[in-house]
């Protein structure tokens, strides 16, 4: 009882204490990781977007600001105070626009030079302890093309918040074009009171409620053991690549139709079809793999900056050699029970689980899958053409991360993977088996997941073909020890035979031979 009230009391002295202080779990973690590994670009969220046409540099810059003024989440610093972390909030920050012009050299020269500045400014860790942790970046292409270059911390930004960026830039570049007043309307709440409030949310009878599921869905979870081409290090580099696969509009038409036919989402038909790929691999029957979840389930949160996503943990049973649509159903519920349970932080289920910590593995899951919906809505700017620029990630938070999204009426596949621990060419071959279960998914999905195939066609004709084609022409006039007196003569010091740790050259086997032969 002592225990209980001494707690309510620390939560109360917390919350009289200005909000600005508090940090979400999500938040704390990622401080920790930070205080663990030192400043590193692996938690930075970096965008490019090229604009062409008449760009009004001060509106741009106004707009932003603007933007930094709202949501005072990206004013933010984190230091340590008595050993805990605490969020700080400045004031007033103006984020610079500085303009680098690439206009005087060649086009190709400008190209590779754009592309390294870019890379430099998203591989540029942030100071949490003094931030600012937004910049942003105009590079001059031309007098009517610019790129501009904006990184964010993930501390204080999500998925979620590039739409919410998008959405107030946009009418606020208009807005400052005509130099007229703001139009937005006071946030409501803003992202510290969000994670004092996250704090009071998660009490009680409701928490209980939620843990209780997670400690049954998550006892004794199993580590996925997919193998790699390199041992993991000590120490992660979180260096990191990806790879696109586009899958057909025939093949995305016939998932969908499936999905429907089973109540199910093109999440949850990709997420199982992923699990029968990381059971094929690792011949495991229990699959576990982590999912981001927006995580704003309130109403006040959806127009706010801030660290909301959550992570869920979801726990698959493929034993058994269920058929596919068998095993479609379980994931649709566990993927259901994870969304109704979805208010604890991940973080939380780390802290009540409290799984061995290794510094070179992410505790609990190691793979990540994830479906994006593509937004029609992105940025629109008066006078300009705006188009975001694919980025090469450089890179990866988790061993494996495997990314869909449809756009333009077409599924699409991206593999983000720890360089760490996998070659550029296995990740192809993954990609291509998943592909290829795909399509023997759509095509019977009422086959058992051990009979559905998985191999390229290729891969196949080089397994049944290639692999069996041992046929070899000898001498017909010669008989085996004539071949092999032949190969000693050729190599006689080449190793012929090993055994128990010894080992006989050709010479030496073909002279024991001899004497064996003169001895009968």
């Amino acid at each position: 009882m002592r225990k209980e009230t001494d707690h309510k009391e620390n939560f109360k002295r917390q919350s009289e204490r200005a909000n600005s202080e508090i940090l979400s779990f999500a938040q704390q973690r990622l401080w920790f990781l930070d205080k663990l590994m030192g400043p590193n670009p692996v938690y930075n969220i970096g965008r490019q977007l090229k604009l062409v046409g008449d760009l009004d540099k001060e509106a741009l810059r106004r707009s932003m600001n603007e933007i930094v003024r709202r949501h005072n989440v990206l004013r933010s610093s984190f230091r340590e105070e008595m050993g805990e972390p605490i969020q700080l909030i400045n004031d007033h920050l103006t984020i610079e626009l500085p303009v680098v012009s690439l206009e005087e050299l060649k086009e190709d020269k400008r190209k590779l030079e754009a592309i390294r500045l870019e890379k430099e400014e998203a591989e540029r860790p942030f100071d949490l302890g003094n931030g600012p942790l937004i910049r942003a970046m105009l590079v001059r292409m031309e007098p009517q093309h610019h790129l501009l270059n904006i990184t964010i911390h993930h501390i204080v930004f999500d998925g979620w918040s590039i739409d919410v960026f998008n959405r107030e830039l946009s009418i606020l570049y208009s807005t400052y074009r005509k130099n007229a007043v703001s139009p937005l309307e006071v946030l409501t709440m803003q992202y510290p009171e969000y994670a004092v409030r996250q704090r009071e949310w998660l009490q009680g009878e409701a928490l209980e409620k939620e843990m209780s599921y997670w400690r049954r869905q998550l006892a004794n979870l199993p580590v996925i053991d997919l193998p790699t081409d390199h041992p993991r290090p000590k120490m992660p580099s979180f260096k990191g690549s990806n790879l696109n696969m586009p899958l057909t509009s025939d093949l995305t038409e016939q998932l969908e139709v499936l999905g429907r036919k089973n109540k199910a989402t093109n999440y949850m038909v990709l997420l199982s079809a992923f699990m029968v790929l990381l059971h094929r691999y690792t011949s495991q029957n229990e699959i576990v793999v982590g999912s981001p979840i927006a995580g704003r389930t309130r109403v006040e949160l959806e127009q706010m900056i801030g660290f909301f996503v959550n992570t869920l943990i979801l726990r698959t049973d493929l034993s058994g050699d269920p058929p596919f649509d068998e095993l479609l159903a379980r994931v649709v519920d566990v993927s259901l029970n994870a969304f109704t349970n979805q208010q604890v932080p991940f973080e939380k289920l780390v802290e009540e689980l409290q799984p061995e910590r290794e510094l070179n593995r992410n505790p609990l899951i190691q793979i990540m899958f994830a479906f994006q919906n593509a937004k029609d809505d992105g940025l629109k700017l008066d006078s300009l053409d705006v188009e975001e620029l694919p980025r090469e990630e450089g890179t990866s938070k988790f061993d494996l991360t495997l990314l869909a999204r449809k756009q333009d009426g077409m599924l699409e596949i991206k593999a983000n993977y720890a360089t760490d621990l996998f070659n550029k060419s296995t990740i192809e071959r993954m990609l291509g088996h998943y592909g290829k279960l795909l399509e023997g998914i759509a095509d019977d999905p009422g086959k058992t997941i051990s009979k559905l195939p998985i191999l390229t066609e290729s891969e196949e004709r080089r397994m049944l073909v290639g692999w069996n084609n041992t046929e070899k022409a000898y001498p017909k006039d010669l008989c085996a020890h004539h071949l092999f007196e032949n190969q000693a003569k050729r190599t006689p010091d080449k190793v012929a035979l090993v055994f128990d740790g010894q080992t006989m050259t050709y010479a030496e086997l073909d002279e024991k031979a001899n004497q064996i032969a003169n001895h009968l």
